[in-house]
């Protein structure tokens, strides 16, 4: 037989569903600013090793801190934030594993609010023993600029 193959036939058929998915991708990464991670979206993670550090964030951003944590023990991070420069968006904890009394990490989503130099600082503590009692503190410095 003379015939020319299936996938010639169509070759010509997929060019420009090809080129117009193409096209769509490019103008999609270009609108959204895909080639750059906007700022917005990049949050800083700070862990116990970035005790007495000083970050630099834009008023809006977010930065988050994750702590170790077992509160089966009764020790329990608690946060003091001047809620004028930060604002605690989240707070959860998520245990390692399913085991009772296993410990985990507890994590912090803070929002700049506004210009200025702040102080976020954590004690890990059981609360009926008074913070003389604290094991662990936990200090930032947030340097935000507007």
């Amino acid at each position: 037989m003379d015939r020319e193959p299936f996938c010639e036939h169509h070759r010509d058929a997929r060019r420009p569903i090809v080129a117009a998915l193409a096209a769509t991708v490019l103008f999609a990464g270009f609108c959204t600013g895909a080639s750059q991670a906007p700022e917005a979206f990049v949050r800083p993670v700070l862990t116990a090793a970035d005790d007495g550090r000083s970050i630099d964030l834009r008023a809006g951003s977010e930065v988050v801190i994750q702590l170790p944590e077992n509160p089966s023990t009764g020790y329990r991070w608690e946060i003091d934030t001047d809620k004028v420069y930060i604002s605690v968006e989240r707070q959860r904890f998520e245990p390692q594993s399913d085991r009772v009394g296993g410990g985990g990490e507890s994590s912090w989503v803070l929002r700049a609010r506004t210009p200025g130099v702040t102080t976020v600082k954590l004690m890990l503590w059981r609360p009926w023993e008074g913070e003389r009692a604290a094991i662990q503190r936990f200090v930032v410095t947030l340097r935000i600029a507007p």
